[in-house]
C-alpha cells in the first residue's frame, strides 16, 4: 500500500480512517488471493510472506491500528494455505515484538525475524516455542564489522539461547557490502558441526568429558568424537548432534 499511497499518506489514512482505505486493502488481496490460490493448487509446501513492518526500535504501526486494517487481510490470504495443510512464513525487517500476537491470530508458523533489533531474550521469552523461528543472524554490525570470535559468539548464544533438542530454529544470514570475506567464512565455520570448532570450544572451558546425543542428522557420534581429538580438562559437557536450517550443527546443553 505505501508503493500506491505514499509512506505519509498511508499512515494518514489509518489514523484518521479514510472510508476509501478499506476499499484499497480489499483490491490488493483480492489480487494476491489469486497468487495464493495458484500456489494452493501446485502443492508447494510453504508459502512466504515479505514484509517491512518494523522500524529500528518498534513497528511503523501501533498493534491495535495494525489489527484494525493489517490482520483481517492476512487471515484471508493465509487461511487457504491453513486448510492446504501449507505452513506460512513471513519475514519482516525491523522490530516487530509488538506485532507477534498478531502474526500468530493471522496463521503465521514460522516468523523471521532479525535478531539483535528484535532482542534474542526478547525472543526466547515471547516467541520461543510458539513460532518456528527463522532467525536472520545480525547484518548491522557483527556480520559486517565484528571479530571471527564475536561472529562465532553470537551464533553460539542465539543457538543455546533460542534452539531446542526438538527443532524450532532456522538460522539465515544475509551478506551485505562492506561484509569481508574473513567474515563470511566465519560465519560458515561457526553455523556447521565442525569437530574442530567444537574442540576449541571445549578446551577453552576445559571440558574433558564429551556427551554427544544425535536427533535427525547422518552424523556418527562416535567418529565427531574421534575427530574432536582428546579432552584434558576436568569439565563435563553435552551437545545435540541435530540440524539447523538444513546444516548439521552442534548444539551445547546446559
Amino acid at each position: 500500500m505505501t508503493y500506491l499511497r505514499g509512506f505519509e499518506n498511508l499512515m494518514i489514512d489509518m489514523a484518521t480512517e479514510d472510508p476509501r482505505l478499506q476499499g484499497l486493502i480489499d483490491l490488493l488481496v483480492e489480487h494476491n488471493q489469486r497468487i495464493v490460490e495458484q500456489y494452493v493448487s501446485m502443492g508447494v509446501d510453504l508459502m512466504n510472506l515479505g514484509e517491512d513492518l518494523g522500524a529500528q526500535s518498534a513497528p511503523l504501526i501501533s498493534p491495535a491500528m495494525f489489527h484494525k486494517w493489517i490482520t483481517p487481510a492476512y487471515e484471508k490470504l493465509i487461511a487457504p494455505c491453513a486448510e492446504a495443510g501449507m505452513l506460512v512464513a513471513l519475514h519482516s525487517d525491523g522490530n516487530i515484538m509488538g506485532l507477534m500476537d498478531e502474526f500468530r491470530f493471522a496463521g503465521v508458523n514460522i516468523i523471521n525475524p532479525q535478531d539483535l533489533c528484535n532482542g534474542i531474550e526478547n525472543l526466547a521469552r515471547e516467541v520461543k516455542g510458539r513460532f518456528c523461528i527463522r532467525l536472520d543472524v545480525d547484518r548491522q554490525k557483527i556480520v559486517p564489522f565484528g571479530t571471527r570470535k564475536e561472529i562465532r559468539d553470537l551464533i553460539e548464544y542465539e543457538v543455546r539461547t533460542l534452539g531446542a533438542p526438538e527443532g524450532g530454529l532456522e538460522l539465515i544470514c544475509g551478506v551485505y557490502p562492506p561484509t569481508p570475506a574473513e567474515n563470511v567464512d566465519a560465519v560458515l565455520e561457526a553455523m556447521p558441526a565442525r569437530p574442530k570448532v567444537v574442540r576449541a570450544w571445549l578446551r577453552e572451558r576445559g571440558v574433558g568429558t564429551l556427551t554427544l546425543k544425535k536427533r535427525g542428522v547422518a552424523l556418527d557420534p562416535d567418529r565427531f568424537r574421534q575427530e574432536t581429538g582428546r579432552l584434558t580438562g576436568d569439565g563435563a559437557a553435552t551437545f545435540v548432534l541435530t540440524t539447523v536450517g538444513g546444516a548439521a550443527t552442534a548444539i551445547a546443553l546446559g
